[in-house]
């Protein structure tokens, strides 16, 4: 085991989901890592995390989601607006998205990171400034798709210690299990995606 991979710590272990966490130096909150094996294709996957009325779905604290501009076909700004639990203030933040995949693996790795400076904030909810996604998606042997998320996020104010560690295992974990139960059953299974070929 390599030195990056003995820093994560696994938090869960449940229905071919694990998540693990680890450090982050000069942060507070840890990066965040759900990873399991789903049956179907890369591009139903990329077609449903590009669905902007599929996050809700995915993440019972994100409220909305929208595409705020489309660069070209790997480039778009992502607006997304969180619902926090009582009596942490709400949050939205703004994101960068590119995608990219390797010609050799097929994998795609889709990124978002956090942009600050071009919306204006809103009244009543803090703007999130730090935050980097990450989803690896790579093909495997058996005609699946390996699936890796990291996220790392810094709220941009103080968190409940308990709610901190919550949202490091509960919400991915329900993530992971959602995406995965939906492309199993066939949602987006025809879906086509323009910079994403199949293996």
């Amino acid at each position: 085991m390599n030195a990056d991979e003995a820093a994560w710590r696994l938090e869960k272990d449940s229905n071919g989901i694990l998540i693990a966490t680890r450090p982050v130096e000069g942060s507070a909150y840890r990066e965040i890592r759900a990873s399991t094996t789903i049956e179907g294709r890369v591009s139903s996957i990329v077609a449903l995390l590009q669905d902007m009325s599929y996050w809700p779905k995915l993440n019972k604290i994100i409220s909305s989601a929208e595409l705020l501009q489309q660069l070209n076909a790997s480039e778009s700004q992502l607006y997304f607006q969180m619902d926090m639990p009582w009596p942490v203030t709400d949050r939205d933040v703004l994101y960068h998205r590119t995608i990219h995949q390797d010609d050799k693996s097929h994998a795609v790795i889709l990124t978002d990171r956090a942009l600050t400076g071009i919306l204006p904030e809103k009244n009543g909810k803090v703007r999130v400034i730090e935050s980097v996604q990450q989803w690896t998606l790579l093909p495997n042997d058996q005609g699946g798709v390996d699936v890796t998320w990291i996220t790392h996020t810094d709220p941009n104010g103080p968190l409940p210690a308990k709610m901190v560690n919550w949202l490091s295992v509960g919400p991915p974990h329900e993530s992971i299990s959602v995406l995965r139960a939906a492309i199993e059953r066939g949602e987006f299974s025809d879906a086509q995606v323009s910079n994403v070929a199949e293996p």
